[in-house]
């Protein structure tokens, strides 16, 4: 059985993905600002932004340097001549 870095991030992203329901509650802060992670985890339940917060929080815990980023996908071909921009 591997239990190395890369196994346990990705034991980390299945859990994010597996066992913390996708459930939006779009009131007040809710609707754009996630949740904190420790929240999130404790309920079991969380937006995209939550739940990718709660992923990047446990990859950080691994040593994993990792962001939260938007990604646009409307754009189609042109994508591929966007520059990304970072806030």
């Amino acid at each position: 059985e591997n239990d190395g870095p890369e196994a346990q991030a990705l034991a980390a992203l299945r859990f994010v993905q597996d066992d913390v329901r996708y459930f939006a509650l779009s009131l007040a802060e809710s609707s754009h600002r996630p949740a904190d992670p420790a929240v999130v985890l404790e309920r079991r339940f969380g937006d995209c932004k939550d739940k990718s917060q709660l992923a990047v929080a446990l990859l950080r815990e691994l040593g994993v340097a990792a962001h939260v980023v938007l990604v646009a996908t409307g754009g189609g071909d042109m994508l591929v001549d966007a520059v990304p921009n970072v806030r």
